[in-house]
Parts: structure tokens; C-alpha cells; sequence
């Protein structure tokens, strides 16, 4: 029976390539790699563990490397091939070079640019729920800042005047 390309297993199948019966990996195999990322967006989950899979084709794709002896004439060339392994490899390191965005991956884009609205900066400035990660700036904040540096500047001179540098 073909793979179902609409679950993790079968899109994670179809990334690999391993689309035709009896396939390579197994489904148990497939869903050990995604089993790994259970706590991940399903972009990702599908992202890591085709790059697993990919890990395990391309060891198994090594041992089967091609060499053979060709005579032409007098001369005798020996040729190793393995074009699999080596399309493996390519694979391999597109899908590790193009990992998932931060936005595919989390569900949402990490950055805003362009600011927020004076309107919400005040909404949010008035809400008592909100959590604020900087002081506000109503002169609190400057008049301990200017104060704090007074005192490093009084501070510095002290340690100049007694000679600690």
C-alpha cells in the first residue's frame, strides 16, 4: 500500500524519497525519529526527522558503494561509485542549510518591525495587568540614573584621590 503523504510519517517518507514498496525505513523507524520531537511545531518535527532519516540513509548508502575494475587495452582502472550515497549527501545538506522559520516553527513571527500605535503604547501603559519589562519614564528613572552616576562619578574620583588605581 503507498504511503500516506498527508501524515508526519508519510511527508517525512516523501522528503527522504523512500516512496516505493518495500520501502528502505520502515514506518516504525519514522515514527521513533518523530517521537524524539513530540514537544515540536509539526513543521519541525517533520524537518528533524527527515534530516535523522536522511542520517540513516547515508550510512546505509556507504556500505553499498560500487567498484569495479575496467581494462582497457593495457591499463586497468579501478572506478568507485556511489551515486546514491553522494545524492544522499546533497539531500542531506539542503535540508540542513533550510531548516524551518522561526514563524513555521513557533507558530508565530519572532519580529515586528514598524513600532506600535501611540494609541496601544497608552493602553497598555494604563492597564494595571500589564507586565512592563522597563522602568516608565515619568522622571523616576532619569532622576536615579542621574543620581546613580553622580555616585560612580564621586566614587571614581575617590579612587583616584587615594590612589587604588
Amino acid at each position: 500500500m503507498p504511503a500516506d503523504f498527508t501524515t508526519e510519517n508519510g511527508k517525512v517518507r516523501f522528503n527522504i524519497g523512500d516512496i516505493e514498496e518495500p520501502y528502505i525505513l520502515s514506518d516504525v523507524v519514522i515514527d521513533g525519529l518523530l517521537a524524539k520531537y513530540t514537544e515540536e511545531s509539526e513543521e519541525y518535527r517533520i524537518w528533524a526527522a527527515t534530516v535523522d532519516a536522511l542520517y540513516i540513509l547515508k550510512g546505509i548508502a556507504a556500505k553499498n558503494s560500487e567498484r569495479r575494475r575496467e581494462r582497457e587495452g593495457s591499463v586497468e582502472v579501478e572506478v568507485y561509485s556511489n551515486l546514491t550515497y553522494d545524492a544522499i549527501k546533497d539531500l542531506l545538506d539542503y535540508y540542513k542549510s533550510n531548516p524551518p522559520k522561526p514563524s513555521d516553527t513557533y507558530g508565530y513571527d519572532l519580529h515586528i518591525f514598524g513600532g506600535v500605535s501611540k494609541e496601544e503604547k497608552s493602553r497598555v501603559k494604563n492597564d494595571n495587568d500589564s507586565a512592563r519589562p522597563y522602568p516608565e519614564v515619568d522622571g523616576t528613572y532619569e532622576k536615579n540614573l542621574s543620581m546613580f552616576l553622580g555616585v560612580l562619578k564621586g566614587l571614581n574620583k575617590v579612587v583616584y584621590e587615594q590612589g587604588y588605581l
